[in-house]
């Protein structure tokens, strides 16, 4: 009996390291690049992607950089089986499952006391995964694999669907669809963009032979129109400016092995007019705390990570000062008048103060200097730095709190109208500042009538 154990064990791990090499054994990549449209949900600040492609994947879902798996409510209506192929416990695909991100950490689980016939929510010796949502996750969420259709793309001209078969996906109930501010409004579940074995990047670039490479540019929440998410090679166009393709600006995408499926890059300084802060360095960089345990080990604090669902950046305490002092300074010196704390933010100004020219808001220009040999610069101005209240502009940036182990969290605010792109291949994060200064948008993507 050992020796067949040993021998089942053994096929086992054969199965699922012949599909993690899957991804990188083969350098003949297709042509093949996919697009889904993004929208704003004003009520929950959340993005959705609307819709990812077609049934069951029709429906708004959340845009999540930290969830491990594709998943929806399959309940409301009831997806049916067949179609629906369950994954078992002891597959491969099954123990490709695991989740590591800033959510939840954990493997999947093994479903039983199910009664009467499987449904999508419950069905015996299936494989169990963790659903996420925004800042929340459930562990009973149930994999299966179906055959999934998305919309394919030629440049600026979206084409044909692809069907993807046999694409494992998680069904979950409606416990976070019911949760608060969970996922976007009319959403039924989420598109997980981590660096998980079973998030699409990485399965969609599987199964389609497609570089590991995917790419977003969120729409201005003050503007009507969608932005776009893009999976594989593709020129990325937003008329007038032509193909943005050859304007990123690339960093390292960083490793911490706490989180290995979440997205973090290097900030090594951060800038208001040219006038560098001043902040402790360590503060930018992972590092070990012996006074956080995580899975009895040395909690990694520390860095920057980058966040599809937050919608303000939030700094540590000591770099929000910094930054809110030399903001108001530099605001003082060109006539603009602060008024203290509103609402939610800290730092705010009158807005009768502020002049405008042909670029937007006369107001200081914040730059995050990020790591890489060519210097590249994340510059934040106009729009991406000020928010509206009332009468008011305030610094759309927020303090984080003591628990928050990130000493920042890049916020979807800050990402508008911005082109980011997640090579996972190449292990490097690319971001075209502000379209607006090329006098595009993320919102200038054409897709056709039928998305």
């Amino acid at each position: 009996m050992e020796d067949r154990h040993a021998s089942l064990s053994s096929f086992f791990l054969l199965a699922l390291f012949s599909f993690i090499l899957s991804y990188s054994c083969s350098t003949a990549y297709s042509n093949t690049a996919l697009v889904a449209p993004i929208a704003y949900d004003p009520s929950t600040s959340l993005y959705s992607v609307s819709p990812l492609g077609g049934p069951p994947f029709d429906r708004p879902l959340l845009l999540n950089l930290d969830s491990s798996n594709l998943w929806r409510d399959c309940m409301h209506p009831l997806l049916r089986s067949p179609p629906l192929e369950p994954v078992l416990y002891h597959s491969a695909i099954c123990k490709s499952a695991k989740v590591q991100s800033a959510l939840i950490s954990g493997d999947p689980g093994y479903i039983f006391g199910c009664s009467g016939a499987p449904t999508p929510v419950c069905s015996n010796f299936s494989c169990s995964v963790y659903a996420s949502a925004s800042l929340r996750t459930s562990p009973s969420a149930v994999l299966w694999t179906d055959t999934i259709s998305l919309l394919s793309v030629n440049g600026s001209v979206p084409g044909k669907l692809i069907r993807v078969p046999k694409f494992a996906f998680a069904c979950s109930d409606d416990i976070l669809l019911n949760s608060d501010a969970a996922v976007p409004a009319n959403a039924v579940g989420a598109a997980g963009l981590s660096r998980a074995l079973l998030a699409l990047p990485k399965q969609l670039a599987a199964k389609l032979r497609m570089k590991r490479r995917f790419a977003y540019c969120l729409p201005l929440s003050v503007v009507a129109g969608r932005g776009a998410l893009f999976f594989g090679q593709t020129p990325y166009i937003f008329p007038p400016g032509g193909d943005f393709s050859n304007r990123f600006q690339y960093t390292p995408l960083l490793n911490n092995p706490q989180e290995p499926d979440s997205y973090f890059i290097g900030v090594e300084s951060i800038f208001v007019n040219k006038v560098k802060l001043p902040i402790n360095a360590s503060l930018l960089q992972l590092r070990k705390d012996p006074n956080i345990i995580f899975n009895n080990k040395m909690g990694i604090v520390g860095g920057t990570s980058i966040s599809s669902t937050l919608r303000y950046t939030r700094l540590e305490s000591s770099i929000y000062d910094a930054l809110a002092r030399e903001f108001s300074s530099s605001a003082a010196a060109i006539g603009i008048q602060a008024v203290g704390a509103v609402g939610a933010f800290e730092t705010c100004f009158n807005k009768s103060t502020v002049t405008v020219g042909k670029g937007g808001f006369r107001i200081p220009v914040i730059a995050f200097s990020l790591q890489g040999s060519n210097g590249p610069m994340w510059e934040i101005k106009n729009h991406n730095t000020v928010e509206f209240v009332e009468k008011f502009i305030c610094l759309a940036f927020q303090r984080a709190d003591q628990f928050q182990p990130r000493s920042i969290v890049l916020g979807t605010f800050q990402q508008q109208d911005c082109l980011l792109q997640f090579d996972l291949d190449g292990s490097r994060f690319g971001v075209v500042p502000n379209l607006s200064s090329s006098w595009s948008g993320c919102s200038n993507f054409k897709f056709g009538s039928t998305t």
